[in-house]
């Protein structure tokens, strides 16, 4: 089988799933069941270029269970997520495997992220992200991966913003 080109990829929707099952998590495979090409974007995640969800019934009962990756055209089709390669395999076993990760060791942090009704606090959801964006910002600069300048800034830029979510919510409890 030939492989999958990103431009192919971003140029036709019938591709995305073919150049998805070509990305190798390395350790993080452990922590994804799989990656799915989702077409259409869910509601509870409408910025979201990729998002890991967990089986709730494994969420409040087990731990040790790996988390589906679902994939929204947004990577393919904003910047700076479809700049290169790089990117997208930055943006999926970096910071998604690092929630699949997280949700396979405590599980019942995640439970909030598919159900309104027990949404995780603001602190817990500031502290997951921030983990995972300093983890792609730790790969990306020791495994040298050639991500965008666009994508280092949005990296940063979150950061920023979870970190500053935490300084607020620690204010409204002062």
């Amino acid at each position: 089988m030939a492989k999958i080109l990103l431009e192919e990829a971003k140029l036709n929707p019938a591709f995305r799933q073919k150049y998805l099952n070509q990305i190798d998590l390395g350790p993080m495979r452990q922590y994804v069941s799989e990656i799915l090409y989702q077409p259409n974007q869910a509601r509870n995640v409408p910025r979201a270029a990729a998002a890991s969800f967990s089986n709730l019934a494994h969420s409040l009962l087990l731990k040790y269970h790996p988390s589906q990756i679902v994939v929204y055209p947004s990577l393919f089709e904003k910047q700076p997520y479809n700049d290169n390669d790089d990117n997208i395999l930055s943006a999926i076993r970096d910071h998604e495997g690092t929630h699949a990760k997280q949700k396979f060791y405590q599980p019942r942090l995640y439970v909030g992220h598919q159900f309104a009704f027990c949404r995780p606090t603001k602190k817990i959801r500031a502290i997951l992200e921030i983990r995972a964006y300093q983890y792609q910002k730790f790969i990306a600069a020791s495994e040298k991966l050639q991500i965008s300048e666009g994508l280092r800034s949005l990296i940063e830029e979150r950061i920023a913003m979870y970190r500053n979510l935490l300084a607020q919510v620690k204010q409204e409890r002062a």
